[in-house]
């Protein structure tokens, strides 16, 4: 979704910051976005959304906190597990459904046996380990 379209959709404000080279990642601000929610744009698109609440729950239910297992059984057949970066964690990575949308991703950050964060959006950006970094 472009960033017009989004401002457009969501309650408050949603905006990036002006000057911003086009190709830039950044956060935008989101005043009435919940606590732990940041969006990710990339070249005037929403590319990316990331939970760090648990209070937020995915439509299966999946949240912040949940056991590794759940998300697998959530997920089940969909759960790709790949090691974590920086932690003795791993990432569980959900294709999206049906198997023709290849653009689309579910990541799961977790420590080894709960989930840490979890972002949604489109690929490459979904797949940044770093964000905006």
């Amino acid at each position: 979704m472009d960033l017009a379209s989004a401002v457009a959709a969501v309650p408050g404000t949603l905006s990036a910051a002006a000057g911003v080279p086009d190709m830039e990642c950044q956060y935008a601000t989101w005043s009435d976005a919940p606590q732990g929610v940041r969006v990710m744009i990339v070249a005037g698109v929403v590319e990316r959304v990331e939970i760090h609440d648990p209070s937020i729950a995915t439509a299966a239910g999946a949240r912040v906190g949940d056991a590794v297992e759940r998300i697998e059984t959530l997920y089940a057949g969909r759960v790709r597990r790949t090691p974590h970066k920086y932690t003795d964690g791993s990432y569980l990575t959900v294709v999206a459904v049906p198997p023709a949308d290849t653009l689309h991703r579910l990541v799961f950050e977790t420590d080894g046996t709960r989930v840490t964060t979890y972002r949604a959006g489109r690929i490459p950006a979904v797949e940044y380990v770093e964000g905006c970094a």
